[in-house]
């Protein structure tokens, strides 16, 4: 099972979508390291351009071997100046980060349940790794139709929670052992089969219209 290791959930109908469970990432051009925590963008970049950090309090951004201007929301009209920082600065939800003229990043942490966060880089295209995102795994990500999920699906009928934890990965539907009742509520009055399954890696699962496998 990993230890910190990046993991593909490759889910059914919707996507493949990397997993960073590391609590630091490195963000960098073609030049950097392919491993376990980086980040390669196809751009002018240095290879350790930028280091993203968890921490209890959320999520901070340091430019190493090259610039990072942070702005505004990136949902927000204001047009507010951005900074040049020179040191590891809080990075808030869905602000909007400059690595160079053409290259932005922003963080979207779609639940106050836990600290994980979709990483948005823009333009999409000058991702080196060619998948549908990037998510950066605290202990659970939330997927399913609706709103406040890490990655939405669609055509499923239920919310679940993918859950690590000590080293292994579960997956749960609401109202079961992950302990959280993220249904919808317009899916609230739906039959619906809670799932709490332990998860091999390698492995494709499927529970009637929800389907996925963990490559690691």
């Amino acid at each position: 099972m990993p230890n910190s290791r990046d993991i593909i959930l490759r889910i059914d109908r919707v996507g493949s979508f990397r997993l960073i469970l590391s609590d630091q990432i490195i963000l960098g051009g073609p030049a950097a390291r392919q491993e376990q925590g980086v980040v390669r963008i196809l751009a002018s970049l240095s290879s350790s351009h930028a280091r993203i950090r968890r921490h209890a309090g959320g999520y901070s951004i340091e430019p190493l071997r090259g610039s990072v201007q942070l702005g505004s929301q990136v949902e927000t009209s204001a047009n507010n100046e951005s900074r040049l920082l020179i040191e590891e600065t809080y990075w808030g939800n869905k602000t909007q980060a400059m690595l160079s003229p053409e290259i932005g990043a922003n963080l979207n942490i779609a639940s106050l349940l836990c600290q994980s966060a979709t990483l948005n880089i823009t333009p999409a295209n000058r991702l080196a790794d060619q998948l549908d995102g990037l998510v950066l795994m605290e202990s659970m990500i939330l997927l399913g139709p609706g709103k406040n999920m890490h990655i939405t699906c669609g055509h499923w009928l239920q919310s679940g929670a993918l859950i690590f934890r000590d080293n292994s990965f579960r997956f749960c539907t609401p109202l079961n052992n992950a302990g959280v009742n993220i249904q919808s509520q317009s899916q609230s009055n739906q039959e619906t089969t809670s799932i709490d399954q332990t998860l091999e890696l390698n492995q494709h699962y499927c529970f009637d219209e929800i389907g996925f496998y963990l490559e690691g």
